[in-house]
């Protein structure tokens, strides 16, 4: 039995949950007393996906042991690993409570007459002798622990206790966000800064009702509106002949995001606003959900989101000559991320859509997909590396990259292709996280021509009728364009346990790619 245990234990901290799940099967078989057992086959059912029959291992012990403290805490742990963490409270609250009558009746275990150390003198009955029995068994079975170290029962209990009421307790948030995209002041570049603040709010075991309020300002620089090379390519300066004296157009917007949202097992909703005090404001939000079976696990959400590129598609834009506001870009659709872990290798695909809309933007379409794999292949101490493949592709029904009337100022090529290998190290120290990820791989994307003015053909025809310096009437299109390059993602992440109660952290991201 001790090395069936051992191969059990080797193939659960393996991953491999049915293997480990046939030898403990095999092992309460032997001995159904056996707690290691018992606990071992419960973890390898979930592991595997077989819900039920966990559920059936865990309700036939508690049948079998009503008052043993150690059943309810292989049962709640149980129910920890299904997420539902009201049932595991109760089978802990009820478990401790039993761990204390154990420890109240220790002393009077065995008090009967006859040698100090605890044997029957050979005149008790037979309802003595059971009772004794029955009384060491419980003894046995409180103090009998699988946890290294000397830690009882009660220790165990309330050991998960307060793990199961930190992660439902109530939380306070709050950071420091700074953005920049390179591109020409007044059309692609961007500054957004931002401060987070989030209050978590602990329903019981019954999940977390979590407010937040982000203070949002965003600059995209000034745009010289008499230089045609630039001004022509914003809002609708290009249907008109601006002077040199005009000065240079700068936008910034200042507003507040406010959010709310509720989590509970695999459950998530949230809605909030965008950031109140830009130029256009509009409700976001989504629901989602996920779950684990066995090594598969799946995620499902559906949201309405901002797309946030550029000043022109997060906050909205004023045109110079008319001084009416477009953009504002959302995209409205669903996500699905399947995933297979085996030992070191994790195997993963996703698929998505999304419907984008915005004010007198052109409505547009996107479709995505991708697949690829994670290696664990090095381990030292209490670090990881890992690397493997990511493939994705994207495409988008309009090309709506520009900033002209009618365009939403973002990235919406009609194919791309991104094709890369990661690397991933991540560790911890004592208090220290950290966590590094670095990709390097090729981008490919072929976007179509497209009007200046996609949903306004009178200013097509005023632009169609203006000539260049040299005599030649302006551009009314927007070539097609295809490229190929090298791109670099990298993200970084450092957190520091103060104490249990409160973390700090920093996050750092860059991305670069030939456009």
């Amino acid at each position: 039995p001790r090395v069936l245990a051992s191969l059990g234990r080797l193939f659960l901290e393996s991953g491999d949950h049915e293997n480990a799940h046939a030898i403990f099967l095999r092992l309460l078989e032997m001995d159904p007393s056996n707690d290691e057992a018992l606990e071992g086959s419960i973890r390898a059912s979930v592991g595997a996906g077989h819900r039920d029959q966990a559920r059936e291992l865990v309700e036939a012990g508690l049948a079998a042991y009503p008052d043993s403290p150690r059943m309810h805490l292989i049962a709640a742990r149980c129910y920890l690993m299904m997420g539902n963490d009201f049932r595991a409270m109760d089978l802990l609250r009820r478990g401790l409570e039993l761990a204390e009558q154990d420890e109240a009746q220790a002393d009077q275990a065995y008090e009967f007459e006859g040698e100090d150390d605890g044997s029957l003198n050979r005149e008790a009955s037979h309802e003595e002798i059971l009772l004794a029995a029955a009384r060491a068994f419980g003894r046995q079975r409180t103090e009998t622990t699988p946890l290294k170290g000397t830690s009882t029962i009660r220790d165990e209990l309330e050991a998960e206790m307060g793990s199961v009421r930190a992660r439902n307790s109530e939380q306070v948030g709050a950071g420091l966000n700074l953005r920049y995209r390179h591109g020409v002041a007044g059309l692609g570049q961007l500054v957004e800064f931002s401060v987070p603040i989030s209050v978590g709010l602990a329903l019981g075991t019954a999940g977390v009702l979590s407010l937040t309020a982000e203070a949002v300002a965003i600059d995209s620089g000034e745009l010289a509106v008499a230089n045609p090379d630039e001004g022509a390519y914003f809002g609708q300066v290009g249907t008109v002949d601006p002077s040199d004296d005009n000065p240079p157009w700068s936008q910034s917007h200042k507003g507040v995001a406010l959010g709310l949202a509720y989590s509970y097992r695999g459950w998530w909703v949230r809605i909030g606003s965008t950031p109140l005090g830009f130029p256009l404001q509009t409700v976001v939000g989504g629901l989602g959900w996920n779950e684990k079976f066995g090594d598969v696990s799946v995620a499902v959400s559906g949201s309405r989101r901002l797309i946030r590129d550029s000043l022109v598609s997060m906050g909205g834009a004023v045109d110079p000559v008319t001084v009416e506001t477009w953009g504002q870009v959302t995209g409205n659709g669903g996500r699905l991320d399947v995933s297979f872990e085996h030992g070191p290798m994790l195997y993963y695909g996703f698929g998505g859509f999304d419907w984008l809309h915005g004010t007198h933007v052109v409505t547009n379409r996107m479709g995505q997909g991708g697949a690829g794999l994670r290696w664990g292949f090095h381990e030292r101490s209490t670090w990881t590396f890992k690397t493997g493949l990511s493939l994705g592709i994207m495409g988008y029904a309009q090309n709506q990259r520009y900033y002209t009337w009618g365009h939403g100022g973002y990235f919406s090529p009609q194919f791309f292709f991104n094709g890369s290998i990661p690397l991933v190290i991540e560790g911890d120290n004592d208090r220290m996280y950290a966590k590094m990820e670095a990709d390097v791989g090729i981008n490919y994307f072929r976007e179509d021509e497209v009007p200046y003015y996609p949903l306004d053909s009178t200013m097509q025809e005023m632009r169609g009728v203006k000539i260049d310096a040299e005599g030649e009437p302006l551009a009314v299109m927007y070539e097609d364009q295809g490229s190929i390059g090298l791109a670099v993602n990298f993200r970084g992440r450092l957190a520091y346990h103060i104490n249990p109660q409160l973390v700090i952290g920093a996050e750092a991201r860059a991305h670069y790619a030939h456009s």
